[in-house]
């Protein structure tokens, strides 16, 4: 099996950061990253499970990474899609969510 693991960490307070945290407390984050994930996944619907088995939303300690230019989220592999397309992952780029982000 393949795995990918995060470490995300505010390294002023040593708490581990969650995906809530990154946005602003007035954003609704969840709709945000739904919302661009059913848009990605509705591009390449051919390689995604559907219905049931198929992409239901973000929880609430979903794993993601940044780099350089953006949040990366990602699911395990069979969470949403069939091992062939590896590990799921949804970059939201910097310069097209900066405006919902308290980081950037």
């Amino acid at each position: 099996m393949t795995y990918l693991n995060n470490y995300n960490y505010n390294l002023l307070a040593g708490d581990k950061l969650r995906l809530k945290y990154i946005f602003k407390e007035e954003v609704n984050y969840e709709e945000i990253v739904n919302d661009f994930i059913t848009e990605e996944i509705n591009n390449n619907p051919d390689i995604y499970f559907k219905d049931d088995e198929g992409f239901k939303g973000i929880t609430e300690n979903q794993p993601f990474y940044i780099d350089d230019d953006g949040i990366v989220i990602y699911f395990g592999l069979y969470e949403i899609a069939p091992y062939y397309v590896g590990i799921p992952k949804f970059k939201l780029k910097f310069d097209e969510f900066n405006k919902y982000l308290n980081y950037t």
